[in-house]
């Protein structure tokens, strides 16, 4: 039972320790650490034989059990008038009641001073250790260096806080430096374990012991490659993120000793110079990066997933550095499409947002992309990021990918975005679909407005599929008018262009009486002249009899001449 042993404090009772300091923070949901009966005695009255006897509930069976057990028993002996019997009895079990809360109350405030107590102890304990160990570590025997290396790997435990992680792998640093050859061969194995520790994440003081260690002894990082590989990979990424430059040269110094020894001044790494010879920096390459970023990237350890980070860093902060890389680097990950994973489809996404699909070539492989799936996208961890990735592909490379996969692909979206209306993934893909300006690709415009009426969802990607079927309107071309009749206008317009300048050059004949004749005979049974029909009279009287067939034609073709209509 829970309430057997009283808590400290009410339910209500916090502290700032509790969010500051946790260690010297009292817990309300449990007994008290330290002795309840150090500083003064309080037994409990009532015994367990009682307590069952009367059958107490867990929460009142404590230090005033005993009152509450003679207030029932008043109950019980002066029943049906027990209100009024038993006034001193009750008052008594609520006196005890309210002493005890003040009591509980008092617990809270002396385990949380007892707490800090104890914590000032032991860092003044600590405190004196450390400034025995780092006198050792300065002014110790040789003798004594393996008990030193003993007390400084105690300071780098899994128990110890961040601060003394660091203070302690500092000291080892110096102590590799200083202790002798065969004092190093003793402890070797022991240092070279904790490489695994250093590689979860950057640290200063823990790289710089890894640096120490492998000058001192380069088997070390044959024996534990792929965990030092890990560990200057994230050097790398630490350097390229942090403006310090001690931080870069350590990086720059960790790759050359493990990688190579070229120039890193193009990603604006600054080695650490001798200013004895400075014709011997040491500085990596942007070609050796992207090497070893690349062998992370194959590997199947835990390094991938580094590698992927320094990689996204990388394009973060050197972009316009890694420009001529990036067809290359693509090029490495999409040939890693055949065990994709969620830092793959992230880091793709990433660089198609960075340098766009053009600049990175990524748009070359959309088609890969998308068949190198193996689940419905919604099912996928990385479904999101493959969408971020083929969304920007498809807004930005309209012109430059085959009508032919888009309608595949479009064909496959659509039924998914049916099937599964509620997936954001589905509608941001369907959205870009859209948007895509692409005149040989037909829009899936009634596709959309069926999943924005069906979908329950309220993100983003749903708020622009639903403004981009309402105000959708694609350009396409359509005519206005028939070809044929446009061509016929066209030549009309050519020929009378001719006939006009034709009339103009020739002299002027006197007509004879049947010319005439012929040329009125129609006018006795057509309507009254029009623009058209003197113009087809004059043209009549200067052409011969093949002109004037072509007049006819062309009476018709001027009554349908929208153009002038």
């Amino acid at each position: 039972f829970r309430n057997l042993q009283p808590i400290m404090g009410t339910k209500l009772s916090v502290s700032l320790e509790g969010a500051n300091s946790p260690e010297v923070a009292p817990r309300v949901d449990r007994p008290p650490t330290f002795d309840p009966q150090y500083g003064f005695e309080r037994p409990r009255k009532a015994t367990w034989e009682e307590m069952e006897q009367w059958k107490l509930k867990p929460a009142q069976r404590d230090y005033c059990a005993h009152h509450l057990i003679s207030l029932m028993k008043c109950q019980t002996q002066n029943a049906p008038f027990a209100g009024h019997a038993c006034d001193g009895e009750r008052g008594a079990w609520d006196k005890c009641e309210y002493e005890d809360h003040i009591s509980r109350i008092k617990e809270f405030e002396r385990e949380r001073r007892l707490l800090q107590r104890q914590a000032r102890k032991e860092a003044v304990k600590m405190s004196i250790d450390i400034q025995k160990i780092v006198q050792a570590t300065l002014v110790g025997k040789p003798e004594h260096d393996e008990q030193t290396f003993i007390d400084c790997l105690k300071l780098v435990g899994s128990n110890r806080s961040p601060k003394e992680k660091e203070l302690g792998f500092a000291l080892l640093s110096r102590m590799v430096i200083k202790t002798s050859p065969q004092s190093l061969r003793l402890v070797q194995t022991r240092l070279a374990n904790r490489f695994a520790q250093i590689s979860d994440h950057f640290q200063f003081s823990g790289a710089l012991f890894v640096r120490e260690v492998l000058v001192r002894n380069p088997t070390a990082g044959d024996l534990h490659s792929v965990t030092v590989f890990k560990i200057i990979l994230n050097s790398i990424d630490a350097g390229v993120q942090s403006m310090d430059p001690t931080v870069r040269s350590l990086a720059a110094e960790l790759f050359g000793l493990r990688v190579s020894n070229q120039n890193l001044i193009s990603l604006g790494y600054a080695p650490r110079v001798d200013k004895s010879n400075v014709d011997k920096r040491l500085s990596v390459d942007r070609k050796d990066i992207i090497r070893v970023i690349e062998m992370g990237i194959r590997s199947q350890s835990t390094t991938r997933s580094a590698a992927f980070t320094a990689l996204r860093s990388l394009c973060l902060n050197a972009k316009y550095s890694l420009i001529p890389m990036v067809g290359r680097i693509v090029s490495t990950l999409i040939s890693e499409l055949e065990t994709p994973d969620v830092d793959l489809m992230k880091t793709l996404a990433f660089i198609a947002k960075t340098y766009g699909p053009i600049t990175s070539t990524i748009h070359k492989h959309f088609y890969v992309i998308f068949t190198a799936l193996k689940r419905p996208m919604h099912e996928l961890d990385y479904g999101s990021h493959v969408a971020d990735l083929l969304s920007t592909i498809i807004e930005s490379s309209a012109g430059l990918i085959k009508p032919e996969v888009f309608v595949t692909v479009q064909k496959a979206v659509c039924e998914s975005a049916i099937m599964h209306p509620d997936e954001s993934m589905y509608l941001q893909l369907l959205a870009a679909f859209l948007a895509l300006n692409n005149e040989f690709v037909p829009s899936p415009l009634q596709i959309a407005r069926h999943v924005v009426a069906r979908t329950n969802s309220r993100c983003h990607h749903s708020h622009r599929l639903k403004a981009l079927s309402d105000v959708t309107s694609r350009p396409r071309t359509s005519d206005l008018a028939n070809v044929k009749t446009v061509k016929k206008t066209l030549i009309l317009q050519k020929e009378e262009t001719t006939i006009e300048v034709d009339s103009e050059e020739a002299p002027e004949s006197p007509e004879s009486p049947e010319d005439v004749e012929d040329v009125m005979e129609p006018e006795d049974v057509s309507p009254p002249p029009t623009p058209e029909v003197s113009r087809k009279k004059k043209s009549s009287e200067s052409s011969t009899p093949v002109v004037v067939k072509k007049k006819k034609k062309r009476d018709v073709v001027v009554a349908t001449n929208l153009l002038e209509g």
